[in-house]
């Protein structure tokens, strides 16, 4: 009996394995979009402030840094794309990629997704993908880099929602 119940186990173990959903986040610690298993930052975050206020905000600093390529006042969404020059340990990257902005009343969330990586190679796909040697302190200046304009970005629109009251 308790060999019959050990290779029924055996037999359905790699069943019940499979059919568990996959990780959402590459082993580098970088955000996964699936299905398509891109690199794609996206949070939501929690602010007490009207549609408007945070909308005006957020197309203020996306306006005075970045292309703006499309917007919808009524909605609160915009989108477009960013670039900028990475600070961390790999100086002399330049990160381009696409954005979407999207406000509601009491939250806003942003998403970064098309990530490219100017002089290194391509999309950041390629590079986390290959067998760079220094790869895992590479991926580690790609977070340090994000982690850092990701701050600056909600702290810029938290202070212009801020003085707008």
């Amino acid at each position: 009996m308790i060999r019959k119940l050990f290779i029924l186990m055996l037999i359905l173990s790699p069943i019940v394995s499979l059919g568990q959903k996959k990780n959402r986040v590459l082993e580098s610690g970088l955000p996964l979009d699936t299905p398509n298993n891109l690199v794609r930052f996206r949070e939501v975050i929690v602010k007490d402030a009207t549609q408007a206020k945070i909308y005006a905000a957020a197309l203020k600093y996306f306006n005075s840094k970045h292309l703006v390529e499309g917007t919808d006042a009524s909605t609160g969404d915009f989108y477009g794309r960013v670039a900028f020059h990475g600070t961390s340990y790999f100086s002399g990257i330049n990160y381009k990629f696409k954005f979407e902005f999207a406000a509601r009343d009491g939250k806003y969330r942003y998403t970064f997704s098309n990530i490219n990586l100017e002089g290194k190679g391509g999309p950041i796909e390629s590079i986390l993908n290959s067998s760079l040697m220094g790869r895992a302190k590479f991926i580690e200046s790609i977070q340090d880099d994000f982690r850092g304009y990701i701050d600056q970005m909600k702290n810029s629109i938290n202070k212009e929602i801020a003085d707008e009251f």
